[in-house]
């Protein structure tokens, strides 16, 4: 019973210790300086709602597809921050998956 107990305790407290050890995602970055720019998708991709691949995908992009927007870095890496001027705003993983459109 003694060996139960303690495998138990253990197992409590190695929860408790990851619970808190837990990292929130970084607030979004500010992009208020940001201009919207004109960019076309050089790839596939899934906008989230947070920095994580598990995260609620909000939209999703075909490469060639036009967007304006405004983008920046974010935590953790490789994330970034997107918001479309006529749309969502929220995380994509990896760089590169945008570029600028040329001519604009």
């Amino acid at each position: 019973m003694q060996r139960q107990t303690t495998k138990t305790t253990l197992i409590a407290m190695l929860a408790l210790s990851l619970g808190a050890c837990a990292s929130h995602p970084a607030p979004a970055p500010d992009l208020s300086t940001v201009q919207n720019r004109d960019y076309v998708a050089t790839r596939a991709f899934q906008m989230k709602s947070s920095p994580s691949i598990n995260a609620t995908t909000l939209t999703a992009f075909r490469e060639g597809d036009a967007l304006r927007g405004r983008a920046a870095p974010a935590a953790p890496e490789p994330w970034t921050y997107l918001i479309l001027q006529n749309g969502p705003e929220g995380y994509v993983f990896g760089w590169p998956f945008i570029a600028e459109r040329e001519g604009r």
